[in-house]
């Protein structure tokens, strides 16, 4: 087969361009920039190919051969990014791209491709995450902290109301009127923004990534229990240490996100929030529980119904737009999972969350 073409293309470029042969399973071309990327011999590659897995995270491994299974048995291209580990422990992210090379009958006899070094814009990326990750928490921390402080501003701005409105007091009444309706404004501003980045968000496309996702799960509860005034007691139970997961972790966050801001509304101060996180086959399985008011048995059938009239206020007084739950469940079943869960009055609820693991 020509290779002049890679030829012109690899001496010049940072990617790695590569012409595997499934006969001979060795490299009919593969350009200089893998010693660059792998931080490798090229010709120690060139003769002994296996030398490029050796430095892939064990994590990645299968997910390649489970990709190269598929190119092989669909004649399709895939993409997938990577982890490296090299030499000195240093770490790199690339995203490899592969297609197969048919003969006129339909053979395929090659795989041809590139592999870019994606490491920085990998950090931005995550970067990009971690601020909204941290953007959505702060919001529903900042709805849950401002209420409490807002209630009370209202119910003393309310007391002094009634008592000079007896003494008819005129300038005292004008300032506690005002006192009010600052705190009205406030509390529809937080609302109305809440409300819009839930709404907003399930019309973004899914952007399935691998990820760890006991890590996450961790962060995030993490990030509620050392909020100020959020005294509760949560708990993270994980069999495993690590679980990688294909996923969108924007959404997948924010599904998490909203259950445990949920669980905050209708927990008492001091209640259990808890969330366990296990493998049960090709499956995931994530349960969150809360030891709250619950939900009733007439209302349970309504929970996922967007808009409902259902929407119950918080115990700190808490407002809802009816369609947090909807939302969770759009959020689940656009990344192929599915939600359900099960709940006692005055004893507390649990959500169950089911979602394929990669390969499935």
């Amino acid at each position: 087969m020509d290779t002049d073409l890679f030829h012109l293309f690899g001496k010049s470029s940072k990617k790695v361009f590569f012409l595997f042969n499934l006969d001979t399973l060795r490299f009919d071309y593969l350009s200089e920039a893998v010693s660059k990327v792998w931080e490798a011999d090229r010709e120690l590659i060139l003769e002994t190919p296996e030398l490029l897995t050796s430095s892939i995270h064990p994590d990645d491994k299968s997910a390649i051969y489970k990709r190269l299974e598929q190119i092989i048995k669909k004649g399709e291209g895939r993409e997938l990014e990577i982890s490296l580990t090299l030499p000195g422990a240093s770490q790199k992210e690339v995203k490899v791209e592969a297609y197969p090379i048919k003969t006129e009958a339909g053979v395929i006899t090659h795989i041809a491709g590139e592999a870019e070094d994606i490491t920085k814009q990998s950090q931005y990326v995550n970067y990009l995450k971690e601020y909204t990750r941290r953007k959505d928490s702060t919001l529903e921390i900042i709805a849950h902290d401002l209420r409490g402080p807002l209630a009370i501003v209202k119910g003393i701005a309310s007391l002094l109301k009634s008592e000079y409105d007896e003494e008819k007091n005129e300038e005292l009444h004008n300032y506690t009127k005002i006192i009010l309706n600052a705190y009205d404004n406030c509390l529809e501003l937080i609302d109305n923004l809440l409300s819009d980045e839930h709404l907003k968000s399930p019309t973004i496309y899914v952007n399935m990534l691998r990820f760890d996702v006991v890590e996450k799960v961790r962060k995030l509860v993490d990030s509620f229990s050392v909020a100020k005034g959020v005294a509760y007691d949560f708990e993270v139970n994980c069999e495993e240490d690590k679980i990688m997961v294909e996923l969108d972790e924007v959404k997948f966050m924010q599904i998490i996100n909203n259950l445990v801001s949920n669980s905050l509304k209708f927990t008492k101060v001091g209640g259990n929030i808890s969330i366990s996180v296990k493998r049960e086959g090709r499956k995931l399985i994530i349960a969150h529980s809360d030891n709250g008011i619950g939900i009733p048995e007439k209302l349970q059938a309504d929970v996922f119904n967007r808009y409902n009239k259902t929407a119950r206020k918080g115990l700190q007084g808490e407002t809802s737009s009816g369609v947090g739950l909807s939302i969770v469940q759009d959020l689940v079943e656009i990344q192929g999972g599915s939600i359900s869960f099960v709940s006692k009055e005055n004893e507390g609820t649990t959500f169950f969350l089911t979602f394929p693991l990669p390969g499935e």
